[in-house]
């Protein structure tokens, strides 16, 4: 009778060691990299940098630094000739993401007009919407996804 109790006892811890080593067998190996998250709305969302603008608060910071970006817009953006020609109008966006540095990358064009507006908009935020305040989420900050529309309206073009 002992020997039975023994044998059934040494089999079930046998039967539980094998099932926890298989169980480890099965897990997946944790990544050795994590895939950095792109936000899309977070707590505080990114402010350009502009000099002369407030630090706070927040909605001071914010509408001068939409003010300074208008700015830049209107006077670095050049019609394209091609646009001009073919009397392309219409809105754009520039979409990029704005790392937790300030920096930009992964400038891309949404509503593409033609004519080569969507590489004007483009060479416009690379060259001259480059320094931002990064976005926070939680007090820490993090990459998002930001957008800057741009308007061609053969109108607004100084003979």
């Amino acid at each position: 009778m002992l020997l039975r109790k023994l044998i059934s006892t040494i089999s079930l811890f046998l039967l539980f060691m094998m099932s926890t080593a298989l169980a480890q067998e099965e897990r997946p190996a944790s990544p050795t990299t994590v895939e950095e998250e792109i936000f899309r709305v977070v707590e505080q969302m990114p402010i350009f940098y502009a000099e002369g603008c407030p630090e706070s608060p927040y909605a001071a910071a914010r509408a001068c630094a939409d003010a300074e970006v208008e700015r830049l817009i209107n006077e670095h953006l050049h019609y394209p000739t091609a646009a001009t020609d073919a009397g392309v109008e219409g809105n754009l966006a520039v979409a990029f993401v704005i790392n937790p540095d300030g920096s930009t990358r992964d400038h891309r064009v949404i509503r593409e007009l033609g004519y080569g507006t969507g590489a004007e908009a483009i060479r416009v935020v690379k060259e001259y919407l480059v320094r931002w305040r990064p976005g926070l989420q939680g007090g820490v900050p993090v990459s998002v996804q930001y957008r800057v529309p741009f308007r061609f309206r053969l109108s607004l073009i100084e003979d």
